[in-house]
């Protein structure tokens, strides 16, 4: 019984992927392309999706919080923000010791 189960399982995940892998087919019309076409669209599309996730997984939680940090005086009010960098200082020609 416990075998059957697990069969039925698998066959309705096989089902289910061999029909993602049809709408795939269908909506980006790889199907008219030869095995060397298909192999090299597949290879851009799947670069392309793992920078894009890269992309969202790297740089969305810094843009969110950027974000957040200048929306945060609009909706609390005037909140002076101090930074912690220290002053910078600039040094003149005649320290590096070059002459005009």
């Amino acid at each position: 019984m416990k075998s059957n189960h697990n069969n039925s399982i698998l066959n309705s995940l096989v089902k289910y992927l061999r029909l993602k892998q049809y709408q795939f087919e269908v909506t980006f019309c790889p199907y008219v392309l030869t095995p060397g076409e298909k192999l090299v669209f597949n290879t851009i599309l799947i670069i392309l999706l793992s920078l894009f996730t890269m992309l969202i997984t790297l740089y969305l939680p810094l843009q969110i919080e950027s974000l957040i940090t200048r929306a945060r005086p609009y909706f609390l009010g005037d909140i002076v923000v101090v930074d912690s960098a220290p002053p910078t200082r600039t040094i003149t020609m005649i320290e590096m010791g070059m002459r005009l």
